[in-house]
């Protein structure tokens, strides 16, 4: 009963408040989704006229973000449980029946908004999914998932694949990767690097060759 009040009042009642406290504060974000609807509105957009008349729709009371499709709300108003492991000393959620953790600094209203954002990008309906198109691979393939970070496509892949070697600079992560993707340790390379022009060189060798 709760996620449906949040879902149906609650989360639309915020995204609407949030709106106003931007359009009354006139924030940069407000004004960069005015001038995004300027813009489909204006003669040098070539959009089909359906794509303008929902961006316009869509945009008239939330603010532009990475993705303004009206699917996003499915996303907006989804009240994520985030839990705590005592044992690791992290937060997680549930995604696709795995644990997925997060870095500590972070806090729970911060690691729902950056689970829902991270669902929505990669929603089969997103511009930015990775699995909106059908790449092949087998049982037997070896994948690198560069600029992992929490590492959600890696935990979807991981049973697809023979292994993924986790390629992510920032060392706040590698503590959360390695809790996210412990019951795999077999399969799972995680490498604390900045990947340069030379090691993408030897990483084509070595998955190409």
């Amino acid at each position: 009963m709760h996620k449906r009040m949040y879902k149906r009042i609650i989360g639309p009642l915020y995204t609407r408040l949030k709106y106003l406290i931007h359009k009354i504060s006139r924030s940069n974000r407000y004004k960069l989704t005015k001038r995004l609807l300027q813009y489909v509105e204006s003669d040098d957009c070539n959009l089909p006229a359906e794509e303008k008349i929902m961006f316009n729709k869509f945009l008239s009371n939330i603010l532009i973000s990475s993705i303004c499709y009206p699917f996003i709300k499915d996303y907006h108003y989804r009240k994520v449980n985030v839990l705590w492991d005592e044992k690791k000393m992290l937060n997680f959620v549930h995604h696709n029946n795995k644990k997925l953790y997060f870095k500590k600094g972070l806090s729970k209203r911060n690691i729902r908004e950056m689970y829902n954002n991270l669902c929505s990008e990669q929603d089969i309906r997103s511009p930015h999914s990775y699995f909106a198109f059908q790449i092949p691979h087998q049982p037997a393939d070896i994948a690198a998932d560069i600029g992992a970070a929490e590492g959600i496509w890696a935990l979807d892949m991981i049973d697809k694949v023979k292994e993924i070697h986790l390629f992510e600079c920032d060392k706040e992560w590698i503590e959360a990767l390695q809790a996210t993707f412990e019951p795999w340790n077999n399969k799972i390379h995680i490498i604390n690097t900045l990947l340069n022009e030379q090691i993408f060189h030897s990483l084509q060798f070595f998955f190409f060759t």
